[in-house]
């Protein structure tokens, strides 16, 4: 059997294909977003918890609260994100002092991220978890604003 050399493709076809590729692939491209909001409950800022948001691509992102409240996540894909809510676990250790704290005393505990007096809320374990929490949020690419409100 003898090789045979294929047509070829003409030259001009050949220089449009970048501009058909790059067209595509901004085409598909879901974008980039950046969000930032304030994590309530019961009508309250919620600070020292931390915000983990699943985005379309399945990555996680994410924040700890300012004391009133407020998070920023970046670089998250476009799509619909679950969101968990992490609330740190207030374990007081007998004769350690942590700053904000009294010397082995859980009554004066305090979040220090949070930056708020009192113990550390008690939110409902549901919210720890992306699949049971009921949060979600439509990022989209740019800049948007997302409250989260847990009850």
């Amino acid at each position: 059997m003898i090789w045979q050399r294929p047509a070829s493709v003409p030259q001009s076809a050949l220089r449009q294909l970048p501009l058909a590729l790059a067209l595509l692939v901004a085409g598909c491209a879901p974008g980039i977003g950046n969000v930032t909001g304030k994590v309530t409950y019961q009508g309250k800022p919620l600070g020292g918890v931390t915000v983990i948001f699943f985005d379309a691509k399945n990555m996680t992102l994410r924040d700890t609260t300012k004391a009133d409240g407020s998070y920023s996540i970046t670089k998250a894909a476009a799509g619909n994100a679950k969101i968990a809510i992490l609330v740190p676990m207030d374990i007081p250790m007998k004769g350690m002092e942590m700053p904000g704290m009294g010397k082995g005393s859980p009554e004066k505990g305090t979040s220090e991220k949070g930056g708020g007096a009192g113990k550390l809320p008690t939110v409902p374990a549901k919210y720890a978890d992306k699949d049971s929490s009921g949060l979600t949020c439509e990022v989209k690419a740019g800049n948007q604003q997302h409250d989260i409100i847990l009850e």
